[in-house]
C-alpha cells in the first residue's frame, strides 16, 4: 500500500505563545512520523526554535523551506519556542498637565546589536511616534515633581508648597479616580521599592520616611531617619537621592562620594561604600536598583553626566554592602534636574533605560555592561514609565506559520 500523505500541522502562532512554548504535535506510544515536508513562515526574521521532547534540533531566523525525511520516533512531540522578550518600545513622561508617549518599534532582547552600536541597526526605519495622551481631570497640581507608576495606578507629588505639598494616588492609571493620601507637606524625593511595593517619601525638612503600600494600598507608620544618615556633612531631604529595594535604602547626598544604606523598617543604619566620578554638587543623583531575569539584583549611579556606576548587590540582599564596581561611559550626557527621573529599571528585562533630556535615550545591561542608544525620541518632564505595550510588541513580532507534512507510520 502507497504512503499517505497528511498533514500533521497548520498553524500560526504568536509571540506570547511562543514565550510559554507551543505545542505543534503529540504523537500517541503507537505512531512515529516521517516529516517529508516543512514549511515555515518567519517574515520579520525572528529567532525560533523547533523542539522535539524539550530538545532544540532546529533555529530559524527567517522564512524557510525544507524537503526531505525527518523521523519524530512514538510517543514523541514537537514544539515551538521562542526567548524573545520586548525590551523597550515606548516612554511616557509627565510635565504640567500634559502625558507624553513616545513610542517606536519594540527592541527584543534576542537581536539587540554590539555594545556602542546603535538601535538603528534592528529598529530600521525608526518610526518614533510622539502622542499626547488625555487626561481627563487635570491634575491637582502641574508641579507634579516625582511621578511613579506603581501596582497599576499613578502617583504623583506637589513638590512646591503651594497648596502645602501632597502625594496623589490615581487608581488604574492617569485618568484614575484621584486620592489625596498625604496633605499638608512639601515632598522632597520619593523612590518606590519593586521588591516590596511599598512608595517612600521624605518631605523637605523632613526627618522621617513616609511609606505607602501601593499593593494593599494602605498608608504603613513613618520611620525615623537614622543618625548615621541625618549627621552626614551637607544632607539635607532635599538633597537626596534615594533609591529602595526588599525594605533596604541607598541615599546619595549631593556632591558626595559616599552612598548611605539604612532600613526602611526601622530607624537604623546599615552602613556605608564610597562613589567615584562624583560630580555636579548642585544636582541630586539618579540611582536606581535593577532585577534581571536571573534575579540577580544590581545598583546605578549615575553621578556625572555621562558615567554610571554599576554595583552587584551580593545575594539580592541591599543590606550587605557592594565592593564590586564597574563603570560604563555612556554615548550621551545624561540630563540632570533636582527633582525629575530620568534613570528607570525596566522589570522583566535585564536593562536600565535612561534619558539625557534632549532626544536619546541609552539603555544599559548591568550584568555585561552591554549599551545601545536609541535617538529621535522626544519626551519631556518626569519619565514615570517604561511602556511595554504589549499590543504594539505582538505586531511587532509578527505570526510564526509552520505546516508540516509526511507520513505516519506503526
Amino acid at each position: 500500500m502507497a504512503d499517505t500523505l497528511e498533514e500533521i500541522c497548520n498553524v500560526s502562532v504568536n509571540l506570547s505563545q511562543l514565550q510559554t512554548g507551543y505545542q505543534l504535535f503529540d504523537l500517541p506510544a503507537t505512531d512515529g512520523f516521517v516529516i517529508r515536508d516543512l514549511v515555515v513562515s518567519n517574515p520579520k526574521s525572528k529567532k525560533v526554535q523547533l523542539l522535539r521532547n524539550g530538545s532544540a534540533f532546529r533555529t530559524l531566523e527567517c522564512s524557510a523551506s525544507f524537503s526531505g525525511f525527518e523521523v519524530v520516533p512514538k510517543d514523541a512531540t514537537m514544539s515551538l519556542s521562542t526567548t524573545a522578550s520586548p525590551v523597550f518600545n515606548r516612554l511616557q513622561s509627565v510635565s504640567g498637565n500634559q502625558i507624553l508617549q513616545t513610542g517606536g518599534t519594540t527592541i527584543f532582547d534576542d537581536s539587540l546589536p554590539a555594545t556602542g552600536q546603535s538601535a538603528y541597526a534592528m529598529m530600521a526605519p525608526i518610526s518614533s511616534n510622539v502622542t499626547y495622551l488625555t487626561v481627563s481631570t487635570a491634575f491637582s497640581t502641574t508641579s507634579n515633581q516625582f511621578c511613579l507608576m506603581a501596582g497599576g495606578n499613578f502617583y504623583y507629588t506637589d513638590s512646591t508648597g503651594s497648596s502645602g505639598g501632597a502625594l496623589y494616588r490615581r487608581a488604574g492609571g492617569f485618568n484614575g479616580a484621584e486620592t489625596t493620601l498625604w496633605s499638608g507637606m512639601s515632598i522632597a524625593t520619593a523612590t518606590y521599592d519593586q521588591a516590596t511595593g511599598i512608595l517612600y517619601a521624605i518631605q523637605v525638612g523632613g526627618s522621617v520616611w513616609k511609606r505607602y503600600d501601593t499593593v494593599n494600598s494602605t498608608a504603613l507608620a513613618d520611620v525615623s531617619l537614622p543618625a548615621g544618615l541625618t549627621s552626614q556633612s551637607g544632607w539635607s531631604a532635599s538633597a537626596m537621592a534615594i533609591a529602595a529595594y526588599n525594605n533596604v535604602l541607598y541615599c546619595s547626598i549631593m556632591g558626595a562620594a559616599t552612598c548611605h544604606i539604612v532600613s526602611g523598617v526601622a530607624s537604623s543604619y546599615v552602613g556605608n561604600f564610597n562613589l567615584t566620578s562624583v560630580n555636579y554638587s548642585s544636582y541630586r543623583h539618579q540611582i536606581r536598583f535593577s532585577k534581571n531575569k536571573s534575579g540577580d539584583v544590581y545598583f546605578i549611579y549615575i553621578s556625572s553626566v555621562s558615567t554610571w556606576q554599576v554595583f552587584s548587590i551580593s545575594g539580592g540582599n541591599p543590606s550587605v554592602i557592594p565592593t564590586i564596581r564597574r563603570v560604563f561611559s555612556s554615548s550621551y550626557n545624561l540630563y540632570y534636574n533636582t527633582a525629575q527621573n530620568i534613570l528607570l529599571d525596566l522589570p522583566g528585562t535585564d536593562w536600565v533605560v535612561g534619558y539625557d533630556g534632549s532626544s536619546g535615550v541609552q539603555l544599559l545591561n548591568p550584568a555585561t555592561l552591554q549599551s545601545f542608544s536609541v535617538s529621535s525620541f522626544s519626551v519631556s518632564g518626569s519619565i514615570v514609565q517604561q511602556g511595554i505595550d504589549n499590543v504594539s510588541a505582538m505586531a511587532d513580532y509578527g505570526q510564526i506559520g509552520v505546516r508540516m507534512t509526511g507520513v505516519r507510520f506503526i
